[in-house]
């Protein structure tokens, strides 16, 4: 195929087909600015993974993660989004129009682009955690905690999002083993306190997993390693029924990084709260953008963590506060006496989450949805 007709010019080019990727094509194609869009390796992305999804408006009764994901992209076929298999391989964002190269041969010359090509959990590694994968192994506490509700169930991870999957977990199963591989949490000193004074959780300190075992019916134990290559070193099984990875994130932006500034996560770097990157006409959306995590809780209330001044509030019902507080932390201050907030684009390094409401807007107005107004 020669390089001539191997180019096709297109108005809006959409690169990946998560929730954001289908989004965006459904908000493009009724703008009028024929998308075109190409899935990656991973058409759907994590979604697609996940077997059963509650917790989404619009499923009364629930929705496996590939149904949910085949209706969004239905929706976006029905306003003419052009939908192609394909993977970017290359991009050429140095002059206008953008060149993006799928599968290593065919060019597409863009108006404009949208990146939203997601971000993928992280894994051990282990070939039993593949095969249980969507039978017991999950990425995701709050996707599928719920159908662990009275078993017993592990977290692997020592940060803050391990030990908040771990609390969250706590309000739901029986017991939760939060399996350590060093031997202290790396987490804010805060989360570690509410780990430590949940009493069903216990920590395993200086632990790796070395498989997990079964049935068809999905995971029933995981085999571990105490402090491996040590005279100490000995093995362990427990018994559990879910095995949730919290080891992190790893944004899907290699391709762009020549051109796109990213943070030191690998998270592309948006204008302030919009999706243009650096490079007029490239944007970009979803995970890929956003390293921030859903902070869940043990009451069962969710709420997306969202860089912004201050920082999202909680809930309450009655005198009885039900959410979390959580506030931007403060780095230092302006000549004026405004705060400067720590900001590294990912999650749990630029917040602080405590039980207690906490209202940070420069001394300002506290939010209409803030529980302090009920105090």
């Amino acid at each position: 195929m020669s390089t001539e007709n191997a180019i096709e010019r297109v108005k809006c080019l959409i690169i990946g087909s998560g929730p954001a990727g289908y989004t965006a094509a459904i908000y493009a194609s009724r703008a009028n600015l024929n998308p075109v869009l190409y899935t990656g390796m991973q058409m759907g992305g994590q979604l697609t993974t996940t077997t059963e999804v509650e917790n989404f408006p619009g499923y009364p009764e629930g929705v496996t993660g590939p149904v949910m994901m085949e209706d969004m992209r239905k929706q976006a076929e029905r306003f003419g989004t052009d939908i192609r298999f394909g993977i970017a391989t290359d991009v050429d964002f140095s002059g206008h129009p953008h060149k993006v190269t799928i599968d290593g041969e065919k060019v597409i010359e863009a108006d404009a682009v949208i990146i939203a090509t997601g971000a993928t959990a992280k894994y051990l590694g282990l070939p039993s955690e593949e095969a249980f994968r969507g039978a017991g192994v999950s990425a995701c506490a709050t996707c599928d905690g719920f159908f662990y509700r009275g078993k017993d169930v592990a977290v692997v991870g020592g940060g803050d999002t391990a030990c908040e999957e771990a609390t969250y977990l706590a309000g739901l199963c029986r017991k939760v083993y939060l399996i350590v591989r060093k031997n202290y949490l790396r987490a804010s000193k805060a989360m570690q306190e509410r780990v430590f004074r949940t009493e069903n959780i216990e920590v395993l300190f200086e632990h790796n997993t070395l498989e997990l075992f079964g049935s068809d019916m999905g995971v029933e134990g995981a085999r571990l390693v105490y402090k491996k290559g040590t005279p100490e070193e000995a093995t362990k099984e427990i018994k559990i029924d879910g095995f949730f990875l919290a080891i992190g994130h790893t944004p899907n932006t290699e391709v762009f990084k020549k051109y796109i500034e990213v943070d030191e996560q690998g998270y592309i770097v948006t204008e302030g709260k919009s999706c243009k990157t650096n490079v007029p006409g490239v944007f970009a959306a979803g995970d890929v953008m956003d390293g921030v995590e859903l902070l869940p809780n043990m009451f069962s209330f969710d709420m997306k963590r969202i860089p912004g001044f201050v920082d999202a509030g909680g809930t309450s019902v009655g005198a009885t506060y039900c959410g979390k507080s959580v506030c931007r932390k403060v780095t230092g201050y302006r000549e004026d006496g405004t705060p400067l907030y720590q900001d590294t684009n990912n999650s749990t390094d630029d917040f602080e989450v405590m039980d207690q409401p906490m209202i940070r807007r420069n001394g300002e107005k506290v939010p209409a949805w803030s529980p302090a107004l009920n105090n």
